[in-house]
């Protein structure tokens, strides 16, 4: 007897594997989800590889009128914009669970001299700005993330160039490769130059508030994945940041923050 059409999927499938910071994870993509790999794939070009997975795949299925859900092993979605943006989430969490308790990762976006590596990150909460920050500042240094860079205990930057999530007028943020948006390609190897915190100034002015170390530790804490899961947490975090402290970039528009990102890159590392 035929399914039901309210229940009919079809059969098709589509899979690709990426890597997410130091994980390495495949995506499988499923039923209708399938018609969206070639928009998936695009948006996450610079994160695609031939390297073989190292857990379990992320399962992706798009059924219209069902609830929208995503962890790091599935998406579960009833629209395309959500499909693709639960994607990215679920490879980023994918890649921050792998790394609890080895690496300090930020809830920030990075950019990098193309010529040194040596890279800026810029942490702050959600609706600070990160991706818009991302992609202007990417068009004259190397995007390294917009949404979570990693730091190994030899304060390696691992680059985590995933697709930009950009509000277009619509529910769901837009998922855009960096290589459509013409984003400069980092060098491969990175090295922490500097963090910074963003903030929105309340005047519009563009300035940099420089805190004492314990006090932007205490301030770049909250801004973090699993910092509990790592030996010496505090430590480790505060092994990051300048002994003379570290700066937060009140700004209003990414135009001013160029500046105050070229003085960082400037500084000797």
């Amino acid at each position: 007897m035929p399914a039901a059409a309210s229940s009919f999927e079809p059969s098709m499938a589509e899979s690709f594997v990426l890597r997410s910071l130091e994980r390495v994870v495949e995506i499988r993509m499923r039923g209708r989800a399938a018609a969206l790999a070639d928009r998936a794939r695009q948006a996450w070009s610079r994160c695609l590889t031939d390297a073989t997975p190292d857990g379990p795949p992320i399962e992706v299925r798009w059924r219209p009128r069902r609830p929208s859900s995503r962890s790091s092993t599935h998406v579960d979605a009833g629209t395309a914009g959500a499909v693709l943006e639960l994607l990215s989430q679920a490879v980023a969490l994918a890649g921050i669970e792998h790394g609890a308790g080895r690496l300090v990762m930020l809830h920030a976006c990075g950019v990098a001299d193309p010529d040194t590596g040596r890279t800026v990150v810029l942490a702050g909460p959600s609706g600070m700005g990160k991706s818009t920050a991302a992609v202007h500042l990417g068009r004259r240094w190397g995007y390294v993330s917009d949404e979570t860079v990693a730091i190994t205990e030899d304060q390696r930057v691992l680059p985590f160039p995933k697709p930009l999530s950009l509000i277009r007028g619509e529910r769901w943020k837009e998922q855009v490769s960096p290589d459509d948006l013409g984003l400069v390609v980092p060098p491969q190897e990175l090295r922490l130059g500097a963090i910074a915190i963003l903030s929105r100034h309340p005047e519009g002015l563009t300035i940099v508030e420089r805190k004492r170390r314990t006090e932007f530790v205490a301030q770049v804490a909250p801004h973090t994945s699993y910092l509990g899961e790592l030996d010496r947490p505090v430590h480790r975090l505060a092994g990051l940041v300048e002994p003379e402290g570290g700066p937060i970039l009140g700004y209003r528009s990414s135009d001013g923050l160029e500046s105050l990102v070229h003085q960082l890159m400037e500084v000797p590392g």
